[in-house]
C-alpha cells in the first residue's frame, strides 16, 4: 500500500488482502517472468488488477480491449497521479498476449493483484520494491511451484 497512505492515515476504499494469513514472497524482478507464472496459482475465473500511471499505449489498448465483465473494486496502491486501472481475467490466451507487449518495454504497472470474486489471491503494491504476497487459500504445492519458475523465495 502507498506511503502517503499509511502517512496521511486513510483507509483503503475497495478490497484488500489485509490482516488474512498469507504467504511472502522475496523481492521479484522479472514482470513478464512473473505473468508467464501466474497460470500456476491462478484459479479458472481470476482477475489480474493492474494499476499504472505509465502505460505503453499498445498495452493500455491490449488491456481496454480485454477487460474483464465483473469486476471487484480493489483498493488502489496510489493516489496522485490518478492512476489509469485495469481488470482483465487471467486465460493463457490474455496473458500470452499481455507477455508479448510487456517484452518490448522496461516498466511495469506500480500495483498488481490477483483476485477471485471477492478474494485477493494475490497482493503485490509497488512491484520490484515490494513482496509479494499470496493468499493461503493457494495451496503451498502451487505458491512453491510458482516461486520456483519466478524465481524467488517464500515463507
Amino acid at each position: 500500500m502507498s506511503w502517503l497512505f499509511r502517512i496521511l492515515g486513510l483507509e483503503p476504499e475497495g478490497l484488500v488482502m489485509g490482516k488474512n494469513p498469507h504467504w511472502r514472497t522475496s523481492l521479484a524482478n522479472d514482470f513478464t517472468l512473473f505473468l508467464d507464472s501466474l497460470e500456476i496459482i491462478s484459479p479458472e475465473g481470476a482477475i489480474l488488477y493492474l494499476e499504472s500511471s505509465n502505460n505503453p499505449n499498445d498495452i493500455r489498448k491490449y488491456l481496454e480491449a480485454r477487460k474483464a465483465q465483473m469486476i471487484t473494486k480493489i483498493s488502489r496502491g496510489t493516489l496522485f497521479p490518478m492512476p489509469e486501472i485495469f481488470h482483465m481475467e487471467i486465460t493463457k490466451e490474455n496473458i500470452k498476449g499481455l507477455i508479448e507487449l510487456a517484452s518490448h518495454h522496461k516498466n511495469a504497472p506500480e500495483h498488481v493483484h490477483i483476485y477471485k470474486d471477492n478474494t485477493i489471491l494475490l497482493q503485490w503494491y509497488d512491484v520490484f520494491d515490494d513482496p509479494i504476497f499470496i493468499s493461503k487459500e493457494i495451496s503451498e504445492n502451487k505458491v512453491r511451484d510458482f516461486c520456483k519458475k519466478l524465481g524467488v523465495e517464500y515463507n
